[in-house]
């Protein structure tokens, strides 16, 4: 990462809104990726529709190399190589655990005969137990209703739901309702308390209910069911979109994010410089007469019928009045001239204002002497504009009134050609009448545009000497105030970009890139000349992280790698300590390797940048490349400094998004649009997993298959009853009498037949042990 712009960019940022997690870190997107309000507005209190759910899939579930700065994202996606990093990975078998569970599972079905009331009954241990159990819940669950059905009785008595009971009434029946039911308890809950104690002695009898908790949670316990539980969830999570493409739901927090996404930015604060939107002027006034121009050969085909003589006529005639103006000191301008003159006067139709007047003098001298290049080099250039500029303060309201009347003139002749009979126009000429008239009203209403920005763009200019402050207006609940200074000349001509493991140079390309093409030259101009000045930048935003959840992933799977087998010898991770160490280095083999990494980082985090101004200070002595450089690359839809907006057209529309506003000390260039600028990376633990496919590691292939098989023997002798080879020889239960053995006694691992008898039940206990299981067996009556 060179330049110290991004250093201290990447730093600020990570100061601002980053953590203090060693496994995470920030990977800045240069340039960013704007964002629009629309694409995930919605109402929260609502559920979220599914054209927002794929917006924020997509923006959610993109991956990127671990590296500091990237250009861009790396191609993948997160649930395709998440689901590529599980297909990878298999549990292996633990035959210790698996053996002590069968021992386990053998004490649960060991036979066992008890009366439940209508004599003996043979069962196993767990049969007998759980039955005891569900009768101990239906006895708590009848007193739990019993209070129920109480309480609702005696409120009703208190709480009419016709009756407007006052607060202090209220409170009142509160406590007499609370008072008689407390009396209620007291009277009529040992009988059923007795009840439940009942039940819960006879389980207590056979087996502890903790101790069937702690058999449940061995048996249950146990690495690799994770993997099947991952690949499950992420199955069910996915959600098929009509254009072909997977989504998978995403949360992200704040929930409300997408409600502070507009800008605070007000409309003088996107007003372009008067010099840009002169220019713009002068285009659409050279697009305009070379409509008519086109329209009067067009129309001069068509005969003079009396609907059309009559306005073309009145066209003619404004026409001349019009161009009389031209008419300066005895001569009569035509060509780059009469285009100067026409820019100018449109100028100052939007310039009425007598207060501005100096203002407008000012728009106009720096608007002739930009277009002097377009002049015919025999000419007196300084002499036409002298003369061009004395026309307007000696005849400027003749000259307006005459522009208004030819353009009202030329309007009401391309309507008559549009509602005149085709059959008269012809089909050959029909269509091009409309398509004239169209591109003249679409021009027309673009200058009507820009002669209104001009106008407030004189009207809010900054006096001279006071600096655009760059710092937002607003700064919005969960955003942060970002301001960065730093001197052109230490910028890097050249930065170096990372992405997927490959540097990509582009010449000056971090002031200036992407827009329209054949920008390269501006880009090396203007570089060389910034580089060369004593200029400054200052850059203002406001910036915000927004964290996700996926409800579908679990990355911890991958921490129990150790434990696994794979069947490739690509690595899903090398993990935390090696990524951290060789991040500062974009050159080094490990970055440069990335690609081979199968699911290095995911994202958790996006920063998201708003309300951008960026401000270059020069001196009156620099050139005024820089300020016409950078007006006409953004005006393209060309990016600075890695942010852009996402027009790509010099339309009207494109100053909402963005504006560049220039003076003799300093260019600023506004951003309006939120954008993405970085995403924070967790590193997916390092995986430990023996690989089987690699050469030399065949025998872990048949440790592995063997422990497959060798389970699925023992499960199947389980089953039927076979005697199991490797699990310790086991006895059936030794016969305890509860009323004289006591709870700590051992039962020995020796084949014998137990009976224990009581006054109202009798137990026929028949189990397997090891010498290290303690088992209770009971038949005596309980109180």
């Amino acid at each position: 990462m060179s330049g110290s712009f991004v250093t201290e960019l990447y730093s600020k940022l990570n100061t601002v809104i980053g953590g203090d997690n060693p496994n995470q870190f920030l990977c800045m997107t240069i340039p960013g990726t704007v964002i629009s309000e629309e694409s995930f507005k919605y109402d929260v209190k609502q559920d979220k529709p599914l054209r927002v759910v794929a917006n924020e899939s997509r923006l959610a579930n993109k991956l990127f190399d671990p590296v500091q700065v990237t250009g861009a994202d790396n191609g993948r996606l997160l649930t395709t190589q998440y689901k590529t990093a599980l297909d990878m990975l298999s549990p292996r078998m633990n035959l210790e655990i698996m053996q002590a569970k069968i021992h386990l599972r053998k004490i649960l079905v060991t036979p066992y005969t008890y009366n439940f009331g209508d004599g003996e009954e043979k069962s196993t241990l767990q049969q007998v137990f759980y039955r005891l159990y569900d009768e101990w819940v239906e006895e708590k669950q009848k007193w739990g209703l019993k209070q129920t059905g109480i309480r609702k009785a005696i409120r009703e008595q208190y709480f009419n739901p016709s009756e407007n009971l006052s607060p202090e009434a209220v409170a009142q029946n509160e406590a007499k309702y609370q008072e008689e039911f407390s009396i209620w308890y007291q009277d009529n809950a040992e009988p059923f308390l007795a009840g439940i104690e009942e039940k819960q002695g006879k389980i207590l009898s056979i087996f502890s209910i903790n101790d069937m908790r702690i058999i449940q949670g061995i048996l249950d316990s146990g690495s690799g069911a994770e993997i099947h539980e991952a690949r499950t969830r992420l199955a069910n999570a996915e959600k098929i979109n009509p254009d072909g493409g997977t989504v998978y739901p995403v949360t992200f927090y704040p929930e409300d994010w997408h409600t502070k996404l507009s800008s605070s930015f007000q409309y003088t604060d996107l007003l372009e410089s008067e010099e840009a939107l002169t220019q713009k002027i002068g285009v659409l006034t050279r697009q305009k007469r070379n409509l008519i121009a086109r329209f009067e050969n067009l129309m001069a085909v068509v005969p003079n019928q009396a609907e059309l003589k009559k306005l073309k006529e009145a066209y003619k005639q404004q026409k001349v009045s019009y161009y009389k103006q031209f008419d300066i000191k005895g001569n009569t301008y035509t060509g780059a001239a009469a285009s100067l003159f026409n820019q100018l006067a449109t100028v100052v139709s939007a310039i009425t204002d007598e207060g501005k007047q100096v203002q407008r003098e000012g728009v106009l001298q720096k608007t002739a002497e930009d277009n002097d290049k377009a002049l015919d080099p025999g000419e007196n250039k300084q002499d036409i504009i002298n003369s061009v500029l004395n026309s307007f303060k000696t005849n400027q309201d003749n000259i307006l009134q005459s522009q208004s009347a030819m353009d009202q003139a030329t309007t009401d002749y391309l309507q008559a050609a549009m509602t005149y009979k085709s059959t008269e126009l012809g089909t050959q000429i029909m269509p091009l009448v409309r398509e004239l008239s169209s591109q003249f009203e679409s021009i027309q209403d673009q200058l009507d545009s820009v002669n209104q920005k001009l106008s407030m763009a004189v009207q809010f200019k900054l006096p001279e000497g006071e600096k655009v402050d760059v710092m937002p207006n607003i700064i919005d609940n969960g955003y942060t105030e970002l301001l960065i200074n730093t001197k052109a000349s230490d910028i890097e001509s050249e930065e170096s970009q990372q992405s997927t493991g490959t540097a990509t140079k582009s010449n000056g390309g971090f002031w200036l890139f992407g827009g329209s093409s054949g920008h390269e030259t501006t880009q090396s101009i203007m570089a060389s000349s910034l580089k060369s000045s004593s200029a400054s930048v200052a850059i203002g935003m406001a910036v915000t992280k927004v964290s996700m959840t996926r409800n579908w992933f679990n990355p911890g799977v991958f921490a129990l790698t150790a434990d696994m087998i794979k069947t490739s010898e690509t690595k899903i991770s090398e993990g935390t300590s090696v990524i951290q160490t060789n991040l500062p280095d974009s050159e080094s083999e490990v970055v440069q390797n990335l690609k081979d990494w199968i699911f290095p980082a995911y994202p958790v985090a996006f920063v998201i940048a708003k309300d951008v101004t960026i401000r270059v200070d020069k001196s009156k002595s620099d050139s005024n490349v820089i300020a016409s450089a950078i007006e006409e690359h953004v005006s393209r839809g060309g990016g600075f400094f890695g942010f852009h907006s996402s027009s790509g057209s010099s339309s009207s529309s494109s100053s909402e998004k963005s504006s560049v506003q220039s003076d003799s000390e300093s260019v600023t260039v506004r951003f309006a649009e939120p954008q993405i600028i970085g995403y924070y990376l967790q590193v997916v633990p390092e995986d430990n997993s023996t690989s089987i496919a690699v050469k030399g590691n065949e025998s872990q292939y048949t440790t592995y298959s063997g422990s497959i098989i060798d389970f699925v023997n023992k499960i199947k002798d389980v089953m039927l009853g076979n005697p199991v080879s490797d699990v310790s020889s086991v006895a059936p239960v030794k016969q305890v009498n509860v009323a004289t053995t006591s709870a700590d006694s051992i039962v020995k691992p020796e084949s014998e037949s137990a009976t224990t008898t009581s006054s109202n039940q009798n137990v026929n206990s028949e189990s397997l042990a090891t010498d290290s299981t303690v088992v209770e067996s009971a038949g005596s009556k309980q109180p």
